[in-house]
């Protein structure tokens, strides 16, 4: 459904976009998370998608269309993808383990992984939503769906649920996407 893209983005500078939503969210989150290991999130939003140079980047939009087998499948691929990067570009990444760091970015089981995880949903949200404002209706359904994710976050990830809390404008209300693609304002 969104063949269609005016703005096309990489992966270099999706994971620098993903860094600067966390160092911009970084005073905040350690109001609540005073041990919030923020040299492990930055390295972590940098490396995040790394395994997409292997496989390829599944839009989000597309992973919700697969049934449970094909999910399970992309894990795999995605799983087996990661020794590759790591031979690729080597074991250590800012003295971090690279290859638990990918493993990291997948299962998202720390605090920093979920936060690094937010903001790359942040900023594919924001990708979808620069569409909408240039006038690309094919974005339409995606812009709204990163709105739903986001806001899903709080029970998606129970230890982040206090930081949504305190700060509630990091959660995106919804609006009129379809006057905004017609108006372009």
């Amino acid at each position: 459904v969104t063949d269609i893209m005016f703005y096309r983005t990489d992966l270099f500078m999706h994971g620098k976009r993903v860094k600067g939503h966390l160092e911009e969210m970084y005073k905040n989150i350690l109001k609540i998370y005073p041990d919030f290991n923020i040299e492990l999130a930055r390295t972590l939003a940098l490396v995040h998608d790394d395994a997409e140079i292997i496989n390829g980047d599944v839009k989000l939009y597309d992973k919700e269309k697969m049934t449970k087998v094909e999910l399970k499948t992309l894990e795999t691929k995605e799983a087996l993808a990661i020794p590759t990067v790591v031979e690729m570009f080597g074991k250590e990444i800012n003295g971090y383990d690279y290859e638990e760091l990918l493993k990291l970015a997948k299962e998202k089981n720390t605090i920093e992984a979920q936060f690094v995880s937010f903001c790359d949903k942040l900023d594919g949200g924001g990708e979808a939503w620069h569409e909408v404002f240039a006038g690309n209706y094919y974005f339409l359904r995606p812009a709204k769906e990163y709105i739903k994710r986001l806001n899903a976050f709080p029970e998606k990830h129970p230890e982040m649920k206090v930081f949504f809390e305190n700060f509630p404008e990091y959660l995106n209300k919804p609006f009129d996407f379809i006057s905004i693609v017609l108006t372009r304002k």
